[in-house]
C-alpha cells in the first residue's frame, strides 16, 4: 500500500460511514421515499462516472418510445447554468452551457415524443414529468438518491473495473478510488445488476463477472456491450462511406481510454489527441485556438458533439463515433444465467 493510499484511508472510512448511515436510514423510513404514479425506472452506478448511463438510458428510452410508451427522463443537469431544485423542461432552444452536456446529448438523440426535466431534486422532477403526463420515467444517475423509491432499479458495473470491486474495500472507496459506497448497498437497492462491455464480450471478462457475482451472491443481471458502431459526419448524420485510417481525437469523457480502445477496433490509427475533464465545456477560443488545429479528420463523441454543435465547421471535418448497446451474445454457451435487460422492462410495460 502506497502512502497516498494510507494517508486517504480516514477520509474514505469517514465517506463509507456517511454512505453506509444514509443507506441504512433509507431502510428505516422507507415508508416516507416519494412513490411516483407512474413507474420509475432507475438507472445508476456505484462508482464515478463512465459507466455507461448515458447510452444505456438512451437504448431504453428509444425502446420504449419505439413501444408508444410516452417517456419521461429525469437528470441533474450537471454543470448547467439552469440547473437547480425548480424543475425545468429542457426544449431545443436551450444550450449545452445551460443544461449541461447529457441533457443536450438526450434532446438530440432520443425520440420526438421524450419529455426531459432537469432539477438537483429527483423527486420535484420526477412530479414535473407526472405532470406532463408520460407514460413511465427514466432517473439517469439516482441509485444514491434515496428520498425516491424506484418501480425498478439498475445498478451498472463497468467489467473493466471489476477488480475495484474485489480489493478491500477502504482502498476503493472515495476519495482513495472510485467507489461511491459499498457496492453491498448498491447492489442490495437495485432490481438487476448490469455488467457493461465496452468491447466484444471475451473469456476473461465472463471470469470478472463470476467473480463479482459470486463474491456478492447476485442472482438477477444482464450483460450488455456499448460498442463503436458507426462513424457519422457531425453535419449531416450521414454514416461516412469510408473510415479513415488515421484521425485526431477529442474529447470530454470520463474514460478517454476506452473510447480510445474503440476507435482502434474500428482500424482507425490516432494521430494527435486533445482530451479534456470530464463534462468540461468547449469555449469558443478553446474550439478555434486547440481543437481546430488538430489533424483532420477528428472523431468525437455524442457527448462531445453537443458542445461544439453551435461552432461553425465544414462537412467531414467533425466525425462522431456512434455507441451501439446490445445483448452479449458470447455467453450463451456459459455458466453465467444472464437475463435480457428487456425481460424486465417488458414485464413493466405489460409485454
Amino acid at each position: 500500500m502506497n502512502i497516498k493510499t494510507t494517508l486517504l484511508l480516514i477520509p474514505s472510512l469517514i465517506w463509507l460511514g456517511i454512505t453506509t448511515t444514509r443507506h441504512k436510514l433509507s431502510l428505516i423510513f422507507d415508508s416516507s421515499r416519494y412513490r411516483s404514479s407512474v413507474p420509475v425506472i432507475c438507472v445508476g452506478n456505484c462508482s464515478a462516472g463512465g459507466n455507461g448511463k448515458t447510452p444505456t438510458c438512451i437504448f431504453l428510452a428509444n425502446y420504449l418510445a419505439e413501444n408508444k410508451k410516452k417517456v419521461g427522463l429525469i437528470l441533474r443537469g450537471y454543470k448547467g447554468s439552469l440547473s437547480s431544485n425548480i424543475p425545468l423542461v429542457v426544449t431545443d432552444q436551450h444550450t449545452v452551457l445551460e443544461i449541461g452536456d447529457e441533457a443536450r446529448m438526450y434532446k438530440k438523440f432520443l425520440k420526438d415524443n421524450t419529455e426531459i426535466v432537469i432539477c438537483k431534486s429527483r423527486t420535484s422532477g420526477i412530479k414535473k414529468l407526472e405532470e406532463l403526463g408520460v407514460d413511465i420515467i427514466i432517473m439517469d444517475d439516482g441509485l444514491q438518491h434515496l428520498k425516491v423509491k424506484p418501480t425498478l432499479s439498475f445498478c451498472l458495473v463497468d467489467i473493466s473495473e471489476s477488480n475495484a470491486y474485489c480489493k478491500p474495500l477502504l482502498t476503493q472507496i472515495i476519495p482513495n478510488g472510485r467507489l461511491r459506497e459499498d457496492p453491498a448497498l448498491s447492489f442490495n437497492r437495485a432490481d438487476y445488476i448490469i455488467f457493461i462491455s465496452r468491447e466484444k464480450i471475451e473469456e476473461n471478462s465472463l471470469d470478472k463477472i463470476q467473480q463479482i457475482i459470486t463474491q456478492y451472491n447476485i442472482n438477477k443481471y444482464c450483460i450488455l456491450e456499448i460498442i463503436g458502431s458507426q462513424i457519422v459526419d457531425s453535419l449531416t448524420f450521414n454514416q461516412i462511406p469510408k473510415k479513415p485510417a488515421l484521425a485526431s481525437l477529442f474529447t470530454t469523457i470520463a474514460k478517454p481510454g476506452d473510447l480510445i480502445k474503440t476507435i482502434k477496433n474500428l482500424g482507425i490509427q490516432i494521430v494527435e489527441t486533445k482530451i479534456y475533464n470530464d463534462h468540461q465545456q468547449i469555449s469558443w477560443e478553446e474550439w478555434e485556438k486547440s481543437i481546430k488545429t488538430l489533424k483532420k479528420p477528428i472523431l468525437c463523441t455524442s457527448k462531445d458533439y453537443v458542445k461544439i454543435i453551435d461552432f461553425p465547421r465544414e462537412e467531414g471535418e467533425i466525425l462522431i463515433v456512434l455507441q451501439e448497446v446490445k445483448e452479449a451474445a458470447s455467453i450463451n454457451n456459459t455458466d453465467l444465467n444472464s437475463t435480457s435487460i428487456l425481460e424486465p422492462i417488458n414485464n413493466l410495460i405489460g409485454i
